[in-house]
C-alpha cells in the first residue's frame, strides 16, 4: 500500500511542476493549450484575458463591408 501512495505522491508533484511552468508562462504573455479527458483548456494570463475582451472590436456595419 506505501508503495502506491508514494507513486501517486510523485506523479502529483509532477503534475504542481507543469502547472506552475504553464502557469509562469502565461503570466509572461505565452498562452497554453491543454487537452484534458473534458476538453481543451486554455491558461492565460488575466491581463491578457481583459485585453482581449475589454478591446473594442469592429462594428457590424464594418465587418458587412469587408463582405461587400
Amino acid at each position: 500500500m506505501k508503495r502506491q501512495v508514494y507513486h501517486f505522491g510523485s506523479a502529483r508533484r509532477g503534475v504542481g511542476r507543469r502547472l506552475f511552468i504553464l502557469t509562469t508562462s502565461a503570466s509572461e504573455g505565452r498562452p497554453a493549450i491543454i487537452e484534458t479527458e473534458g476538453g481543451l483548456v486554455c491558461v492565460i494570463a488575466l491581463d491578457d484575458l481583459m485585453d482581449v475582451v475589454m478591446e473594442k472590436g469592429p462594428t457590424l456595419a464594418e465587418v458587412m463591408k469587408d463582405y461587400s
